[in-house]
């Protein structure tokens, strides 16, 4: 069902963008359009809209139900990249931008799984618990940087502003700005190459019809298939997405449907490392050494809908509802390396699951109104979420033998397939559902030298339970939860100067409750809500095309644990993460773009069961990370730019013990770009080497060892008609 949606609705997006080709946009009316157009909305290959610093770090994000607001204004901190910054970076994945801020750490294997995931702060945040225009999002595992216009990480408990996100959100949320109609006619057209040898493009077209231009449409379609970087690994996508807006004084609404899809073949999860076994030598990065018939396959489809009406100057109404249907298959082995030497046990591992229409969805609608108290100006926002999250697993039963090699040879790659007996058939795994109310007034005093948020959030979270991949008795779930909270959140900003501001907050984030497992005496219990605490302050500077921003931060998450000696199951131990947060971005000298950025974190595990890890760091959360880069114009050749970046992540343990740890890694990339006119028509070629010294590193401890990526190529070449 979902194949024939996508295959119906890509016909549409190829029949409009046809339509819409290049001449459409030489119309002599759409011309003066063009000349006409805002700053704000203007998308060209080379330029910089405004409200962004030179280098494409945007000043505003979206806040959720607060809105869109100026970074310089909001109590949180937050760092956001437009699509200038994107295209510079050749990003081809979420978890390629977000590596682009300290914060942020990836968990997944780069370039194997087909996947994004990672952690802020120290504590996780995957693509399916992000936000997508503000709220709670409806995608999977991967989100196509193809149809981002922008992409904004927020820090810090991100419950109170976006929603409630089930499975993490404590340390922050990445929050995805959707590709809409702009007001100027576009058309660019783009050309790929990566890696060894995958090729792809992309066409992006927008035009607005009507009176005043106040309907529009934009479409985008992508693909890229063929060898990664890594040998032996091959990796196909495909993306098509349709964006309708209508606008008007009063009222307006946008409607999108998205698909992507695709397949990597030589798909692994990582290296795990027997209990007692020393982290060994990280395997040679550039070359897949595991069974050539493992692949991940994953198929998502989603709508959604967002409405704004503005009955009178100071109210405004709000509604946002969106839902997804999705695919994955996944077959490849679980490895453990059982020695130094690197000698491996490695088991079978199938995992077939789906979400129908109807299972992934949810609901925001409010209102914002204006007004003012003496001298007090006020933003009220009230807001009601719903999120409903549904997955079902099929059964597959699968050799239980014990493969064995060496993570160092080719041992795998002569390991036969599996024979899968499938039954075809779907099993329900759980249901998550989540209710939430939002009441916050935003205040402006002083003629906007002190702005206040002051807010609370209800939030009530169900979750039922079910066997994995099989028929749970009677169809009764295992365990069921169903619980509340009220959480107060607090910021304030004071501005000593209109380009200074200094800010503090005070937020709480409300998780689901854990359940026991199968060897507690308690086993099938849910906890009670998790409830973080985040106490923050810092300052931002905004000036003539460059901006600062620091913050320290202190953050409390409890955390579940068996009690090893009554074998009772609860919420026994907790996590906390203090750190210091320094960024520098935008041009502060002419033709000189910069943006960097360092976390240094002190996270300890407090109160654990036992105390036997108490004072440990948890797994997987470097002490101190840096995020570095550079574009600068090269004047002896106009349109000419050379670029540069460094990533360093410090120590990572691979245990709550803290006995192994994954070592520091240091990348470096580079790159070069050219913008220039063949005849009329602009266009820019990018080259960039990222990982230019070919370093083999583990770049995460997160349950397993995962590699980051070799030397990796990528090119493009950009037009706009």
């Amino acid at each position: 069902m979902n194949r024939a949606i996508h295959a119906v609705s890509t016909l549409a997006i190829t029949a409009f963008i046809a339509w819409s080709a290049p001449g459409r946009a030489q119309e002599p009316e759409r011309e003066e359009k063009r000349d006409e157009r805002t700053a704000a909305e203007q998308i060209v290959v080379t330029g910089v809209r405004e409200g962004s610093f030179p280098n494409g770090i945007s000043k505003d994000a979206t806040i959720g139900v607060l809105g869109e607001l100026a970074l310089i204004d909001t109590p949180i901190s937050a760092k956001s990249f437009n699509d200038t910054f994107i295209a510079n970076q050749i990003a081809l994945t979420s978890n390629d931008l977000a590596a682009r801020d300290a914060s942020f750490s990836a968990t997944t294997a780069t370039g194997l799984t087909g996947s994004d995931s990672g952690t802020i702060r120290g504590f996780r945040a995957a693509v399916f618990e992000s936000s997508y225009d503000g709220f709670a999002n409806v995608i999977g595992r991967r989100l196509p940087l193809e149809i981002v216009d922008r992409v904004d990480i927020l820090k810090g408990p991100a419950t109170f502003h976006s929603g409630v996100r089930f499975f993490g959100g404590v340390g922050g949320t990445i929050n995805y700005i959707s590709k809409k109609p702009v007001d100027a006619p576009l058309t660019r057209a783009q050309a790929l190459f990566s890696g060894r040898g995958q090729l792809g493009g992309l066409v992006d077209v927008s035009r607005r019809f009507g009176a005043d231009d106040g309907f529009g449409v934009r479409a985008t379609l992508a693909y890229r298939d063929g060898e990664t970087a890594i040998a032996g690994v091959d990796e196909e996508n495909r993306v098509a997405h349709l964006s309708f807006g209508w606008r008007s004084d009063a009222f307006d609404v946008n409607l999108q449907y998205g698909h992507t899809s695709g397949r990597v073949d030589g798909y692994t999860d990582g290296i795990s490392w027997a209990r007692g076994v020393a982290i060994g030598e990280v395997p040679d990065t550039s070359t897949f050494r595991g069974p050539d018939w493992s692949f991940g396959l994953y198929d998502y489809d989603f709508v959604r809908a967002t409405a704004n009406a503005r009955p009178t100057s100071w109210l405004t109404l709000f509604a946002s509802a969106g839902a997804s249907a999705y695919e994955e298959e996944f077959l490849n082995l679980q490895v453990q390396a059982i020695n130094t030497a690197g000698d491996l046990e490695a088991t079978y591992y199938p995992q077939f699951g789906r979400a129908d229409w109807g299972d992934v969805w949810n609901l925001d609608a409010g209102a914002r109104a204006k007004f003012a108290t003496g001298g007090i100006a006020h933003t009220l926002t009230i807001a009601y979420g719903y999120q409903r999250f549904q997955e079902d697993f099929r059964g597959v039963a699968f050799p239980e033998e014990v493969v064995t090699g060496n993570i160092y040879t080719d041992d795998l790659l002569r390991v036969p397939p599996p024979t899968l007996v499938d039954d075809q058939t779907y099993y329900l795994l759980y249901i998550n559902e989540a209710n939430g109310l939002l009441i916050a007034d935003e205040l402006a005093l002083f003629d906007d030298r002190v702005l206040v948020t002051a807010g609370l959030r209800y939030t009530q979270i169900s979750q039922e339970n079910f066997n994995f991949a099989a028929p749970t008795p009677g169809g009764i779930p295992l365990s069921t939860y169903d619980d509340s909270r009220w959480t107060p959140n607090f910021g304030i900003v004071a501005k000593p100067a209109k380009n200074i501001s200094l800010y503090a907050n005070y937020l709480e984030a409300v998780e689901r409750g854990a359940v026991a497992p199968g060897n507690a005496v308690n086993a099938g219990e849910a906890t009670p809500p998790g409830v973080s605490r985040q106490y923050e302050i810092g300052a931002k500077a905004e000036f003539n095309g460059w901006g600062a921003t620091m913050a320290l931060f202190d953050i409390e998450r409890p955390s579940a644990f068996l009690d090893p000696d009554t074998r009772v199951f609860g919420l026994f131990g907790q996590a906390r993460h203090r750190g210091m947060e320094a960024d520098i971005f935008g041009e502060p000298l002419t033709g000189v773009r910069l943006f960097a950025s360092v976390m240094v974190l002190d996270a300890t595990i407090e109160a654990s069961a036992g105390g036997v890890l108490d004072g440990n760091r948890p797994i997987s959360v470097p002490d101190w990370s840096l995020a570095a880069g550079f574009d600068i114009d090269v004047p002896p050749l106009p349109g000419l730019a050379v670029l540069g970046n460094v990533r360093h992540t410090g120590e990572q343990f691979f245990d709550a013990t803290n006995l192994r740890a994954i070592d520091p890694f240091t990348v470096f990339d580079v790159g070069l770009r050219y913008a220039f006119k063949a005849g009329e028509t602009p266009l820019v070629a990018r080259i960039n080497v990222n990982n230019v010294f070919d370093n083999d590193y583990f770049q995460s401890a997160f349950f397993t060892t995962a590699t980051g990526a070799p030397r990796t190529v990528r090119a493009t070449l950009t037009a706009e008609f």
